[in-house]
């Protein structure tokens, strides 16, 4: 590869928001937009977060059907941090509901903790950590809501390409890849009004990084509108 050419960039979602705000608005399969080659990796925190609850809310039953009618596509990246959360909340769970266990932990004076409410924004910090460990090498687009990602170039690596879920949208819209994306994100915008509006397309620092020409055009055909029947 000739030296300042773009990489091909890997797809990495930290952030719970961008498929809790997709499934809002039934388009998870948006995603699936970029090339066969293109890795789709969701942090084991994220994946747990978003579909944890799927028996109580349909937005979360759909993130979970999609990332298993994906799985060829979808990887779920195991954290330090989200293998921690979820033994945590697992061992939580198990405290409250089971009696024996219940009553064994308090005759030792112990009691899990419940996980933290700011447990996301953690993980999406512990993640950005592992991620500055890498020297700048592998192109990684990491597609978020979170202001942690979205105003903050200096907490992210170089080879890092920040972009919002409004941006992704909106720019697949005016590349002409597909011209009812805006539609999604308004859509989003109505079932989440707390939708962060941010639209964000950050270039990675230290490398060029190019994720429209990692999007498949005869993919993206699929999300065309229909015309009358």
């Amino acid at each position: 590869m000739k030296k300042g050419a773009k990489q091909q960039i890997q797809v990495v979602i930290p952030d719970a928001g961008p498929l809790i705000s997709l499934a809002r608005a039934a388009a998870l399969e948006i995603l699936l937009v970029f090339k066969d080659d293109v890795r789709i990796v969701i942090t084991d925190y994220v994946e747990f977060e978003t579909t944890r609850f799927k028996d109580r809310f349909p937005d979360a039953q759909r993130i979970c059907n999609f990332i298993s009618a994906n799985a060829g596509r979808v990887e779920i990246q195991e954290t330090l941090f989200g293998k921690t959360m979820k033994q945590m909340y697992l061992m939580r769970q198990r405290f409250e509901q089971d009696a024996q266990f219940r009553a064994s932990m308090l005759a030792i004076n112990a009691e899990p903790p419940a996980v933290s409410r700011d447990a996301g924004e953690l993980s999406i910090v512990s993640y950005a950590a592992e991620l500055i460990k890498r020297p700048p090498g592998t192109p990684v687009l990491v597609l978020a809501e979170d202001d942690f990602f979205l105003n903050s170039g200096a907490a992210t690596p170089g080879n890092t390409h920040i972009l919002s879920t409004r941006a992704f949208l909106e720019t697949l819209q005016t590349m002409g890849k597909i011209p009812d994306a805006r539609r999604v994100w308004e859509e989003i915008q109505v079932a989440n009004p707390t939708v962060n509006p941010n639209a964000t397309d950050r270039q990675a620092g230290k490398i060029k990084t190019d994720w429209i020409g990692a999007v498949d055009d005869e993919k993206a055909k699929r999300f065309r509108p229909r015309g009358p029947t």
